[in-house]
């Protein structure tokens, strides 16, 4: 079989490097920002694993059902260690674990195989954790805590990456059914968001420090 790639797998090749670079890396990183290059991974694994099922045009949402969910609940760990102990917020980051998994639990079991429901799980997994990646960069902000670059890197990416992503998944049904062209054009919102998620972790472990 030929293999295609086109405008949406663009973000791959930049996740790449930043799994490559944080395997590289993974001694040097606190025992906080490990599970951070774990997220990456999943991402370049589910990158991988739905580029090979598109090809052989298999549905894809199984990959993305059973991963994303992993990736939201790791993000959320670690915000949830980052932050101070004595802070009543890291407490927000557990409620949000347990929300992703029950979502994702409810979601499947009501409607399995993959359908417009876990779509819009999906979407709201996304959406929580970008609110929450944002409530993460204000506390550690807020409690002037000296965390590395990465951790802030890692917050900052995840709030911009999944808040547009949410924006243009939460939009692309609609979109779809009114022109398919305009929701190929919306979905690349998603794609250019990816790159710079990767972005910005690459620039992190490159330059890492403490702040």
């Amino acid at each position: 079989m030929d293999f295609t790639l086109n405008f949406t797998d663009a973000g791959t090749p930049f996740c790449l490097i930043a799994a490559l670079l944080f395997a590289k890396n993974y001694e040097q990183l606190s025992k906080v920002e490990k599970p951070i290059a774990i997220v990456i991974w999943l991402n370049l694994i589910c990158d991988i694993v739905c580029f090979f099922l598109s090809e052989y045009e298999v549905e894809t949402g199984l990959a993305y059902n059973f991963l994303l969910p992993i990736e939201r609940v790791i993000s959320l760990f670690v915000y949830f260690t980052a932050v101070s102990q004595k802070s009543r917020i890291r407490w927000l980051f557990l409620f949000g674990m347990v929300s992703v998994v029950l979502i994702r639990i409810g979601s499947t079991i009501l409607e399995n195989p993959p359908t417009e429901l876990q779509y819009a799980a999906n979407t709201l997994e996304g959406l929580m954790t970008a609110i929450l990646s944002y409530v993460f960069i204000r506390t550690i902000i807020a409690e002037k805590a000296r965390v590395s670059l990465i951790l802030l890197a890692f917050g900052l990416a995840n709030f911009f990456y999944l808040t547009l992503m949410a924006t243009a998944m939460s939009a692309l049904p609609l979109a779809g059914s009114i022109d398919k062209a305009y929701a190929n054009a919306l979905y690349s919102i998603n794609t250019v968001a990816y790159i710079f998620w990767s972005i910005i972790l690459i620039t992190a472990i490159l330059w890492k420090k403490r702040i």
